[in-house]
């Protein structure tokens, strides 16, 4: 039979942020392509043609990098990572390299697999789909990437691609190029796609935020930055943005940085506004990840003298730290008011508005004499949410409606 978790009292602490401008250079004279963060924390790193046709990769927030693929000359224009942790790179006319240990060895998925059109845009979605942008088209896998099939927006130059964050059916895609630029959706997982949706506006990055919103820059002027509150269906113009970024990623701080021309652009207030960062070298990608409760900014260059990733220390990263005490029914002895022993319980936070997204998890043990145990959260922004309390024993104990601040 299953027992039943009692929540009794919750105690929220934030920590303060403070920024800082300062960026320092790594992989010096690199030319920088390509970002992205695994499930594991490890950050890659991908070149531009010629010498710099590599994979970089650190362990350690950006301290050191390690070379875990030398390519033949083509460009590392993007990443993704499956559920199993399966990674794919996105390398142009090569086509799409797939490595299953973290970056270990690498097997090459040839450009014939995609028709021989150019690979620029990866992503994977849920049961073994695999969506691939090229210059002239889209293709899917159904199979974990041993077969592909062209499916639409042929003769497109597709850039980004993304898959929803509710939803995995909806895959979104950025077209950029001579024509018929904008944003296309599909709600079957990329075998059709909707007709263009934000039309004349060079689709050339996405983003979407937590609370489910989409964003999308463009290098057309006057450089809007647009929004969607409806999976894409319309778009407003939030700002004019800085000229021709081409990099955007959201912070935990709930900040967006962009990177273009003119270096790295912060807005503070939801795009409504963007100053620059301290940085002016011109970049092409950027993201921001929590590396040991440190937010920091990666921003990357090409060129000789100031190619490279360059690395900001953003913020401290905002903690969320939870005292809760809880009983747990079949564990509790009336006669001693003390639980059999000390229990591990696992902690969610799910946002308090549908549909309730899981932002972050994390396991403490329940002292058996204060009923109590502390949980530590660094993988969300303070905000209102629900706790859902679980034992291994016990159904799952959502805590009151509404949510908690």
């Amino acid at each position: 039979m299953k027992n039943f978790i009692t929540l009794f009292s919750i105690l929220f602490l934030a920590a303060n942020i403070s920024f800082s401008q300062t960026w320092t250079q790594s992989l010096n004279s690199r030319s920088i392509w390509s970002f992205a963060q695994d499930n594991h924390g490890n950050v890659f790193a991908g070149g531009l043609t010629g010498s710099n046709s590599r994979v970089w990769k650190t362990t350690n927030g950006g301290s050191s990098w390690d070379t875990i693929f030398i390519g033949s000359g083509q460009t590392m224009w993007d990443f993704a990572f499956d559920a199993q942790g399966t990674m794919y790179v996105a390398n142009y006319s090569n086509g799409l390299l797939k490595a299953t240990n973290g970056g270990s060895n690498f097997t090459l998925i040839p450009s014939s697999a995609f028709n021989n059109k150019n690979v620029q845009g990866v992503e994977c979605g849920s049961s073994n789909y695999i969506f691939i942008n090229t210059s002239m088209g889209f293709f899917r896998s159904t199979d974990n990437g041993a077969s592909f099939s062209e499916t639409a927006l042929s003769s497109l130059n597709c850039l980004p691609v993304l898959v929803d964050i509710d939803s995995s059916n909806i895959v979104y895609v950025g077209v950029t190029g001579a024509s018929n630029v904008g944003f296309y959706r599909s709600t079957n997982n990329g075998l059709t796609f909707s007709g263009n949706l934000n039309p004349g506006k060079n689709g050339y990055n996405l983003i979407q935020t937590p609370d489910g919103i989409l964003y999308m820059i463009t290098t057309t002027s006057p450089y809007n930055f647009d929004k969607s509150t409806n999976k894409g269906l319309t778009w407003t113009t939030v700002s004019n943005g800085p000229p021709s970024q081409r990099g955007i990623t959201y912070s935990l701080s709930g900040d967006f940085f962009t990177s273009g021309n003119g270096g790295v652009f912060h807005s503070s207030n939801n795009g409504l506004s963007f100053s620059n960062f301290n940085f002016t070298l011109s970049a092409t990608p950027i993201i921001s990840i929590n590396y040991n409760s440190s937010l920091k900014l990666f921003a990357g260059v090409s060129g000789s003298a100031n190619g490279g990733a360059w690395i900001c220390n953003e913020a401290n990263a905002p903690l969320i730290n939870i005292n809760l005490t809880t009983l747990i029914e079949g564990m509790y002895n009336t006669a001693t008011n003390r639980l059999s022993r000390n229990d591990t319980v696992t902690l969610y936070l799910r946002d308090a508005a549908s549909p309730y997204r899981l932002r972050d998890s994390t396991k403490s043990k329940i002292d058996s004499v204060t009923f109590s145990g502390l949980f530590n959260f660094s993988d969300a922004p303070t905000g209102m949410y629900y706790l859902a309390a679980k034992h291994f024993n016990s159904i799952l104990t959502w805590s009151k409606t509404g949510g908690e601040p």
